[in-house]
């Protein structure tokens, strides 16, 4: 077991992996807090339906947001959802962009019909906006069809001017039980994706790879936008991803 361990800010950040690292991360996010919460509200609502801060939480120490119909009447954005609507959630490290490096975290998720599920990184201030080129590495996204996402599920990396269509491999591993997740991000060079120790993506066309700086996000999202509890004339089903914590090293090569 390979355990790092940093203090900030007079707080120690702990987290266990199955691979041993020589070098000591940048930081360790270990959801002590939320305070680096990012809400996006019902300016989303055509694309990913409105997220809530009540779709997000921490259990034994693990990072879940879900998509689920809400128990009660909520407004968000000034738009007014009665109970029973499919709303979603997202937690945003604001507080760190990353400009490269590696990232590791373990992840697994309850796929259900109707809501996506991702973990992702995206442009923060300093790179280009989204449609101007600054990119998206979607490492883990789960499309909402919930026998697809238990046999797998498609990474996507969003690169160039908009609208063009993303790089994209699928990744055979089942999300319902727990994965070891490494990410490494060259800016202008590659994309690397290891699972449970074992590469299973490479990109290195330059143009592909964001330039950087950018957020780590994990974010839920009705699938095809709206708040219905049906989709294609079926039940939205509740859903979840649940991350442990993430570790960041500025080396991309960090073991």
């Amino acid at each position: 077991m390979g355990r790092v361990t940093v203090t900030t800010a007079g707080h120690t950040a702990t987290a266990d992996y199955t691979i041993a690292a020589t070098t000591p991360p940048t930081w360790v996010e270990d959801w002590a807090s939320l305070d680096g919460w990012t809400a996006h509200g019902a300016a989303d609502l055509a694309q990913f339906g409105a997220r809530t801060r009540n779709n997000v939480e921490v259990v034994d120490g693990r990072l879940r947001v879900h998509v689920r119909p809400t128990p009660t009447t909520v407004t968000i954005g000034g738009q007014t959802f009665p109970a029973g609507s499919f709303l979603a959630g997202m937690y945003q490290l604001s507080d760190r962009p990353i400009s490269g490096g590696t990232l590791r975290w373990t992840a697994r998720a309850t796929p259900g019909w109707g809501g996506r599920l991702v973990v992702l990184t995206w442009p923060a201030p300093g790179s280009p906006s989204w449609s101007a080129g600054g990119g998206e590495i979607d490492a883990i996204e789960l499309n909402g069809t919930d026998e697809a996402d238990r046999n797998g599920y498609q990474l996507s990396l969003h690169w160039g001017t908009k609208p063009r269509p993303p790089a994209t491999k699928k990744i055979n591993v089942d999300m319902t039980t727990v994965h070891e997740f490494t990410l490494r991000w060259v800016p202008r060079q590659s994309v690397t994706l290891d699972v449970d120790g074992a590469e299973v993506f490479r990109d290195t066309t330059p143009e592909h790879a964001p330039p950087g700086p950018m957020f780590v996000s994990v974010q839920s999202a009705v699938a095809q936008g709206g708040s219905s509890p049906t989709l294609d004339g079926q039940p939205r089903v509740a859903s979840y991803i649940e991350v442990g914590p993430v570790a960041y090293w500025t080396d991309p090569t960090a073991p």
